[in-house]
């Protein structure tokens, strides 16, 4: 088995040092055959001089005994056999195709439209361009989910009305770019190869010292990000999502979490699971929200908004 120091992607690859405390200074070791960290306190320190923490390898496997290397190579072995046979290549979209929808935006957008009454449409336009949301040709709004190596996994369309409520009908006016490129294709479900990911998560390694902000919707991740641009804001894209192998991009990140009022409860208890984040909060922007609420963060900050612009209305009149 080999070993090599992770290669540097941005402050996020970086870890807290077990020894010193430091923050962003921590090298980790990978297992190249797996992929996978040895653990979290295999590494060496940035902070040479002052610090010098080194633990290689043969340490880590030293500490457990000589029959643990034996064991631990036996398991990946076994696993990556198995796992071999099953695991096929993601599937991705070109980006030509998401730059087609981007530029038809000077086309008619429901959603643009209604966010354009009330925020500033250069704004607005940034934020578009940001998370290179685009527009189909009957105006429904395209939110690509694209990686930080920027490959495009697939893209959610989605129709609104002039209130910028999403329209909701038997199939709940919710399509998939990948399954349009299937029916087109004439492909059948298993010709695809999907693996989601966060929508915005391209912005991470652009970003590497931004706090993050988690939403559901990519609505409300475009909506907060007008309003709070200091933050990056991320989608996941429904209440269930959030769960390890959709956030692994988020490693090493602090990150806010602000759900749906209706998935507190969900939340709270799998946040627990994204131990590999520098740290998880709760934004408790729902203390006030009824038992049976399903308003998210952006309902608060349209209303806020509307208000606010009520005011100056009566204070001119």
């Amino acid at each position: 088995m080999n070993y090599m120091l992770e290669s540097y992607k941005g402050r996020s690859s970086r870890y807290t040092c077990p020894k010193c405390g430091q923050p962003h200074c921590f090298t980790r070791y990978i297992d190249t055959w797996t992929g996978q960290y040895l653990a979290d306190d295999v590494g060496i320190c940035d902070h040479k001089n002052s610090c010098g923490y080194h633990k290689p390898p043969r340490e880590y496997f030293k500490e457990r005994g000589s029959g643990y290397y034996s064991e631990y190579r036996q398991s990946y072995s076994l696993n990556r056999f198995t796992e071999s046979s099953k695991e096929r290549e993601t599937d991705f979209i070109p980006m030509r195709i998401i730059e087609d929808f981007e530029k038809l935006n000077k086309k008619k957008n429901t959603l643009k439209e209604f966010l354009s009454g009330v925020f500033p449409l250069l704004g607005l336009q940034q934020v578009f361009s940001d998370y290179h949301i685009g527009t189909t040709k009957n105006g429904e709004t395209v939110f690509p989910q694209i990686d930080m190596q920027g490959r495009c996994r697939t893209a959610k369309i989605m129709a609104y009305d002039e209130s910028g409520h999403r329209i909701k009908g038997k199939m709940d006016r919710i399509d998939w770019l990948h399954a349009r490129i299937m029916k087109k294709k004439g492909l059948k479900p298993s010709d695809w190869n999907l693996k989601q990911c966060l929508f915005g998560e391209h912005l991470l390694s652009s970003r590497p010292d931004d706090k993050v902000c988690l939403v559901e919707s990519e609505k409300t991740a475009i909506i907060c990000k007008l309003r709070c641009p200091e933050y990056l804001w991320l989608a996941c894209g429904g209440k269930q999502n959030l769960k390890p192998e959709m956030c692994q991009a988020l490693a090493g990140r602090n990150v806010l979490l602000c759900p749906d009022a209706d998935a507190v409860a969900n939340w709270e208890e799998q946040s627990k699971l994204l131990s590999f984040c520098r740290k998880t909060e709760m934004v408790r922007w729902y203390k006030h929200e009824a038992e049976d609420s399903k308003r998210d963060i952006a309902d608060i900050i349209l209303e806020r908004l509307q208000k606010e612009a009520q005011d100056k209305v009566q204070e001119t009149a």
